[in-house]
């Protein structure tokens, strides 16, 4: 992707070309382009500015740090699965977020998994190695302890959750779903 090979700012230029083509193209070509926009928007700093962030007690949201388990915005952020990079963004822009875990309301754990498994593991075995890259993720997680738990959120953006130890190992915090019903449920897993 060109982020990876050019840099954000590289990234940043192509999405603004895309909008403004965008706005210069027809109807079916706008419809096809018209996530350039969200994403730019959201990639620039201007998607977390919620107003509530700036009253008085407001949510306050820490951001963890994932590496390379987040990376690479413009290829991640396509399909359903792109929703993983626009709240990631949002979250990590935003004027909610805190870097002091003191002060958190929630805790956000960002994975592009999808991106992470197309890119990192080999077909044939992904769930099994998603699952383990889970729970490893899971165990490093500074503040995922006691309480606090319940004041993560983890995002899964698909029909099937790679991730088939999540009941024992973040069934106490928020999970975020795009499909309330995984087809691994619907199989009896």
């Amino acid at each position: 992707a060109i982020e990876a090979s050019s840099g954000e700012e590289a990234m940043l230029e192509a999405l603004a070309l895309a909008t403004d083509a965008a706005a210069r193209a027809d109807e079916e070509a706008r419809s096809q382009l018209a996530w350039a926009a969200g994403l730019l928007h959201i990639l620039r700093g201007r998607g977390g500015r919620a107003r509530a962030c700036g009253a008085p007690g407001a949510m306050r949201v820490y951001v963890y740090d994932t590496g390379k388990l987040a990376n690479n915005a413009l290829a991640c952020s396509a399909g359903m699965e792109g929703v993983e990079v626009f709240f990631h963004r949002f979250f990590a822009v935003g004027t909610c977020r805190t870097e002091d875990p003191q002060e958190a309301d929630l805790f956000y754990v960002p994975f592009y998994s999808f991106c992470y498994q197309n890119e990192h593991i080999a077909p044939g075995n992904e769930t099994a190695e998603l699952d383990a890259l889970n729970l490893n993720l899971v165990a490093s997680l500074a503040h995922f302890r006691g309480s606090a738990k319940a004041k993560h959120l983890f995002l899964f953006p698909h029909e099937f959750w790679d991730f088939p130890s999540w009941r024992s190992a973040v069934a106490e915090a928020h999970l975020l779903v795009v499909e309330a019903n995984p087809l691994e449920w619907l199989r009896g897993a």
